[in-house]
C-alpha cells in the first residue's frame, strides 16, 4: 500500500502530525511520502468557492498548469492521499479544492487532525452552516488524535482514533536542579492575566521562560526542556505543546479545568464541566491560586519529579504516547475496502 501525506512547511501541529503519521506508516510497512503541495489545493478551489476575481483566478491556474498537472499525476499512483492540517479551515471548500482534488486523482482523500468533529459541536456547526457541508462527507475518512475535544460524542462511521505516537519524538526529562517555568505564546484576550502570571513570577523570583516570536520545532522543544512547568494560556483544541511537554516530564498549569479539552479523562464528557485531570494538571483560576501553587512546587521540587511526571504521562495517556494501532489498522483496511 502506498499512501500520501499532504504536509504544510510552516512549523506546526499539522506538520508534526504529518510527520508522525510518515514515520508510523514506514514504521509497519506501508510505504508513504509527504507532499508539500498546500498550495495546489488552494488553486483547485472552484472560482465561486475562492471569491477570486476571474483574471486572478485563471492567471494562477496557468502558471502553475504544467507544475500542478505533475503532482496529480504522481498523487494519483497512490492508493490513498491524507491532507494533515487544521479544523475547521480544512473544511471549507473555498480554501482547500478537495472534491477537485478526488476528482483529479480518483483516490480517496482523508484528513488527520487533533480532533475531529463529532467530538466539538461548535466546530460542526460551523462547518454545516458557514461552509454548507457535511463534515461526516466532506473526506473520506478523518483520522484523530484525540476522542475528546468538547465533547466524547459518537463517532462518524469514518472516523479513525489513531493517536499519536509521540514516542517517536525521543523526548526525555531532564534533570533539573530547580524549577523553571515556561510561559506560554500570548493568546488574544488573555493578555493581562498573562502579564501578571509574568509579574508574580518575578516577584517571586522564580526562573521562567516567556515564548515570544518564532521558533522551530527543535528550538522549542529545547526551550521546553529546560522547564519544570508550563502554563498554557487559552483553550486547547487538543493541546499538542502538551503532549510535548509531558513526554519531557513537565507539570502543566491550567487557569480553567477545561482548557486542555483533550485530557480531560472519563467515559461521559458531555460538556466542559465533566471528566477529571490527573494530578500533575493544576488549576489555579487566579494569581492568588497560581502563587499557592508555585510556592509549594518550589518547596517539594525533586530532580526525580519530571520522571515521575512522564510515567504517569505514558500510562494514562497511552493513545498520547504510542498511538491506537487498531485505529490505525482500521483505517489501512478501510483503504482496501474502498
Amino acid at each position: 500500500m502506498k499512501v500520501a501525506i499532504l504536509s504544510p512547511t510552516n512549523p506546526g501541529s499539522a506538520l508534526i502530525l504529518a510527520q508522525n503519521l510518515h514515520e508510523r506508516l514506514q514504521r509497519i510497512g506501508v510505504t508513504s511520502k509527504l507532499f508539500n503541495c498546500h498550495d495546489l489545493l488552494r488553486r483547485l478551489c472552484p472560482r465561486a468557492d475562492s471569491g477570486k476575481k476571474l483574471h486572478f483566478h485563471a492567471r494562477q491556474k496557468l502558471q502553475h498548469l504544467f507544475l500542478d498537472q505533475k503532482t496529480l499525476n504522481e498523487l494519483s499512483r497512490f492508493d490513498a492521499i491524507v491532507l494533515a492540517d487544521y479544523i475547521p479551515t480544512a473544511f471549507n471548500p473555498g480554501y482547500f479544492g478537495i472534491e477537485a482534488l478526488r476528482s483529479a486523482t480518483n483516490r480517496p482523500v482523508y484528513i488527520y487532525a487533533v480532533y475531529s468533529p463529532h467530538n466539538a459541536p461548535s466546530i460542526e456547526s460551523i462547518i454545516r452552516t458557514r461552509f454548507h457541508t457535511d463534515p461526516a462527507q466532506h473526506f473520506d475518512g478523518i483520522l484523530h488524535v484525540a476522542n475528546t475535544t468538547e465533547i466524547k460524542g459518537k463517532p462518524y462511521p469514518n472516523s479513525f482514533h489513531i493517536g499519536i505516537e509521540s514516542k517517536a519524538w525521543k523526548l526525555s526529562p531532564q534533570p533539573l536542579e530547580k524549577m523553571k517555568v515556561l510561559v506560554d505564546f500570548e493568546q488574544p484576550g488573555h493578555e493581562d492575566a498573562r502579564h501578571k502570571q509574568i509579574q508574580l513570577l518575578v516577584n517571586m523570583d522564580i526562573d521562567h521562560i516567556a515564548l515570544e516570536g518564532r521558533y522551530t520545532i527543535d528550538e522549542i522543544r529545547e526551550l521546553y526542556a529546560q522547564c519544570s512547568h508550563y502554563i498554557i494560556q487559552s483553550p486547547e483544541a487538543f493541546g499538542l505543546p502538551i503532549c510535548e511537554n509531558l513526554n519531557l516530564g513537565l507539570q502543566i498549569l491550567t487557569q480553567e479545568a477545561h482548557w486542555p479539552m483533550s485530557w480531560r479523562i472519563g467515559m461521559n464528557i458531555r460538556s466542559f464541566e465533566d471528566g477529571r485531570l490527573p494530578d500533575y494538571f493544576h488549576v489555579f483560576h487566579d494569581n492568588e491560586g497560581l502563587r499557592n501553587i508555585l510556592t509549594q512546587a518550589r518547596d517539594h521540587h525533586t530532580i526525580s519529579t519530571a520522571k515521575e511526571v512522564r510515567d504517569r504521562f505514558t500510562q494514562d495517556y497511552s493513545d498520547y504516547y504510542h498511538g491506537v494501532e487498531q485505529g490505525l489498522t482500521q483505517w489501512l483496511d478501510s483503504i482496501n475496502n474502498h
